[in-house]
């Protein structure tokens, strides 16, 4: 784990992609504080979530450009694009829940609920 979070950030993993046309992509998936005073935060407490993050891609191709919200709801898991980046395509929607899971077990001691959640993925509306 990183010596230094944002403020409002609670766990932080980055993921290195193996792609075939893209050779130093990466994904980063961060646990967000309910109670950080943030536009995420705020969208997460609004929507009725129990946990949610962000998730940032660098050098992946058709990959979202700003940051992706995940937003834990119960027994649903919400994957909301912002602005031009409204629409996360199929594919990077399995990668992403994939990646979830692998973040969510390994920050089990910082959210130990999140480790045995079992979820479906909503059909997620945008965040504006």
């Amino acid at each position: 784990m990183p010596d230094h979070l944002e403020a409002g950030t609670l766990a932080r993993r980055t993921y290195e992609l193996f792609l075939p046309n893209a050779t130093d992509a990466s994904v980063a998936i961060t646990l967000g504080d309910m109670a950080h005073d943030s536009p995420a935060a705020s969208f997460a407490r609004h929507s009725g979530a129990t946990h949610y993050g962000l998730i940032s891609m660098r050098n992946v191709p058709d990959g979202p450009r700003h940051p992706v919200v995940w937003s834990l709801h119960e027994t649903m898991l919400a994957v909301t694009g912002v602005g031009d980046d409204e629409d996360v395509g199929q594919d990077m929607r399995r990668v992403i829940v994939r990646l979830l899971a692998v973040f969510f077990h390994e920050i089990c001691a910082i959210a130990p609920g999140l480790s045995t959640s079992e979820f479906a993925v909503a059909n997620d509306r945008p965040l504006n």
